[in-house]
């Protein structure tokens, strides 16, 4: 899929309910700076900013 902007993609992100971990990283809304560096560095594509993402299933038993 691709996104015009990277609030767009953040927003999908979001929406389906992945993230990351949050143990060990500061707590707070992350600064306009840092937002303007991470779209600066994300591929660009005449479609937008892509993004893709897979869903694993398992299961684990244990005697």
């Amino acid at each position: 899929m691709h996104y015009p902007q990277l609030t767009d993609l953040l927003r999908e992100i979001k929406g389906v309910g992945a993230g990351y971990l949050h143990d060990g990283r500061t707590p707070g809304l992350t600064s306009r700076s840092r937002l303007r560096a991470l779209e600066a560095s994300w591929p660009h594509r005449p479609a937008g900013l892509p993004l893709s993402y897979r869903v694993v299933y398992g299961v684990i038993y244990r005697d």
